[in-house]
């Protein structure tokens, strides 16, 4: 299983419920193991305020958008993405209820200062007994790899891989690092 952000955080979960997963990557900060939030995000969990700072950076070309909020949140160097993920993303947004979603998951997943409680999967993490690599950029927009560090360290069989320079989504700066590490994670 692999998982990123988010997708992470599902990835965890179904590791925990499920003996069907047989080794775990995480690429990326993970959600789940820290119940502080970056400023913006703590931000989009007011209501209200996220509704505004969402549609200010729906304003302009849905693909510039993306290329923009890609560059300030999610990699340290854009040169290798191809123009497709943006217009990817920006379709995205176009989704019926896509917005919506958003703001409900936003204000959910915590309040002004701190994730909720739900969201934070810490100790139970440290339970999985089977091999879990993380592969993370130093440059991650969300946590540094410093916190995912006594996570890792409390685990059973688990590596924690560095990726210096590298952003939230560590795939889709240039090179093969990423891709390589993830291999290793998922052939041990």
């Amino acid at each position: 299983m692999v998982g990123n952000s988010l997708g992470g955080l599902q990835a965890f979960l179904l590791t925990i419920d499920r003996d069907r997963v047989d080794r775990l990557c995480l690429v990326g900060a993970p959600a789940g193991l820290s119940s502080e939030l970056p400023l913006a995000w703590r931000l989009l969990t007011v209501r209200g305020l996220n509704r505004l700072l969402l549609s200010l950076e729906r304003r302009g070309d849905p693909v510039e958008n993306a290329r923009a909020a890609t560059a300030e949140r999610l990699v340290v160097d854009a040169s290798a993405i191809p123009t497709e993920f943006y217009e990817l993303m920006a379709a995205r947004q176009q989704l019926p209820g896509c917005e919506t979603s958003l703001r409900s998951l936003l204000t959910e997943e915590g309040s002004f200062g701190r994730m909720h409680p739900v969201f934070d999967i810490s100790e139970e993490v440290v339970d999985i007994n089977r091999p879990v690599g993380f592969v993370w950029g130093t440059k991650d927009a969300f946590w540094p790899p410093v916190v995912g560090r006594p996570i890792v360290d409390g685990m059973a069989d688990a590596e924690l891989y560095e990726l210096p320079e590298h952003g939230h989504m560590p795939w889709l700066e240039p090179g093969s690092r990423t891709a390589d590490l993830v291999r290793l994670v998922l052939d041990s």
